[in-house]
């Protein structure tokens, strides 16, 4: 009798060690970034010029540049790679805050020391921008892909888990840098922030080195193919034909097959209708308490982590692709609601029922982000994840940079329904052009009992592999 193959159990429990390495990157990159406006509206007081410039370059360069960092990633180790995101992130910190304690023990704000200071701590923070960036998309966009396969861990569970780390981080990390500003002042605070990022880099670095270690298949990295296939390698060097260069990031992720459902995600950062700066400013100036903006903004957080607690399980009963559909059809009704009775009555209890729409809807968006980026991962070629993902990601940072850009031409409260409006639109459009893929790809929306089973499917689940065939085949829900 033929016996089982024996299976050896993961040599180490590297899922803590993984988790304990995004917690520390996920931390100081919240902190830094909430810090950074905090540090220069207390050294340049009565004025958000130097602020919003600085987010609005920190913007604009990923921009521009996110998409190059997609191609290091695919041609670079994984271990390499994460190690110099890790360190050049911690640098830039530190040369960052160097800057602003330069500021700070100026006596003047302006001059020498201004044009010596200022655009260092712009440059440094850009930089971490960057670097964050790439730790984000080689951990949560290949890096788990390859650890659950190895592990035997459910990729979506996984993918919960990393998110709920970084919503977790992004909600406490703004209140201890606050908490010591208020407590001791704004050079301590700028030296803790320092001293944090300091002190956190060899146990991120080494944690992820333990992670990658433990799972043998994380050193094994397929190429960028770089050559033409009808070219053998004997005669490579001697043919006439040159080798084809390595596609662009652009090029991979305008031609993949799952640039529907990213390009909805992605329009959906063309929004002021978020728990950020631009409505919460708005808030205030129309009259709210600053107590009343903080419950509005905790309520959001909640509900951003309860994504990762009903994502996952709706997406093992009926799959990423539906349960994304799902999500994305919440936040869309939930904001039209809100927007309506904004639109109605526009102080008062139009605000009010904006603000809790906006909070309600947050489970939705963070719900489609993560179904879209585990159809990412698992229908991406592995040699091309990166250079789709720093695509998406350019792409996010430039709608977010138009949502700014909005409120610079219509900036007084009064206007505020106009970019409001706008982002309305940007949402709804994200969920028709979702739902046309869905409708593409499965050949129907709603299918009444997907959650007893669909077609002989368990759950009415259809795996990604099944997906391209029947996408291909035009045999999708027929």
């Amino acid at each position: 009798m033929d016996l089982p193959p024996i299976t050896s159990p993961p040599p180490s429990p590297i899922l803590p060690k993984l988790y304990l390495s995004h917690t520390l990157s996920a931390w100081n990159s919240r902190a830094f970034e909430f810090a950074t406006v905090l540090f220069l509206t207390a050294l340049f007081p009565g004025t958000l010029f130097y602020a919003s410039l600085l987010a609005l370059i920190r913007a604009l360069s990923t921009t521009l540049l996110a998409a190059r960092i997609g191609a290091y990633l695919d041609a670079t180790d994984r271990l390499a790679a994460v190690r110099a995101s890790i360190v050049t992130q911690r640098l830039s910190v530190a040369l960052s805050c160097a800057a602003l304690f330069g500021l700070h023990a100026a006596t003047a704000r302006h001059g020498p020391v201004f044009w010596l200071c200022f655009p260092a701590a712009v440059l440094a923070a850009c930089t971490e921008k960057l670097a964050a960036i790439a730790n984000t998309i080689a951990v949560e966009r290949d890096w788990v892909v390859v650890i659950a396969e190895s592990t035997d861990t459910p990729l979506g569970a996984l993918n919960a888990v990393l998110r709920r780390i970084d919503l977790s981080c992004k909600l406490a990390s703004p209140v201890v840098v606050s908490f010591v500003v208020e407590l001791a002042s704004t050079p301590v605070a700028i030296l803790a922030t320092l001293g944090m990022n300091l002190l956190s880099v060899a146990v991120e670095y080494f944690a992820i080195e333990r992670v990658y270690h433990a799972v043998p298949a994380l050193a094994t990295k397929p190429r960028p193919n770089r050559t033409s296939p009808e070219i053998s390698l004997d005669n490579r060097l001697t043919s006439p034909e040159p080798p084809l260069p390595t596609p662009s990031p652009w090029r991979t992720y305008l031609t993949h097959p799952l640039l529907p459902p990213s390009l909805s995600l992605s329009l959906l950062y063309l929004t002021v209708l978020t728990p950020g700066a631009l409505f919460t400013t708005y808030l205030l100036s129309t009259g709210f308490s600053p107590l009343s903006t903080s419950v509005f903004r905790t309520v959001a957080a909640l509900s951003e982590l309860s994504a990762t607690l009903a994502l996952p399980f709706l997406s093992s009963r009926i799959g990423p692709l539906r349960a994304g559909f799902w999500a994305i059809t919440y936040q869309t009704s939930t904001l039209a609601l809100g927007l309506g009775a904004f639109l109605t009555h526009p102080a008062g209890g139009g605000a009010a029922s904006l603000a809790a729409a906006i909070a309600a809807s947050r489970l939705g968006l963070w719900g489609v982000d993560l179904a879209v980026q585990e159809l990412v991962q698992t229908a991406v070629d592995e040699s091309a994840r990166g250079a789709f993902a720093s695509a998406e990601a350019a792409l996010q940072n430039g709608a977010e940079c138009l949502a700014y850009a909005g409120t610079l031409v219509w900036s007084t409260p009064d206007e505020f329904w106009i970019p409001a409006m706008v982002s309305g639109v940007a949402v709804g459009a994200a969920a028709g052009g979702y739902a046309a893929y869905v409708r593409r790809a499965r050949g129907h929306l709603v299918h009444v009992g997907c959650l007893e089973g669909c077609g002989g499917r368990k759950g009415g689940y259809v795996g990604i592999e099944e997906m391209e065939v029947e996408l291909e085949e035009g045999e999708v829900g027929r």
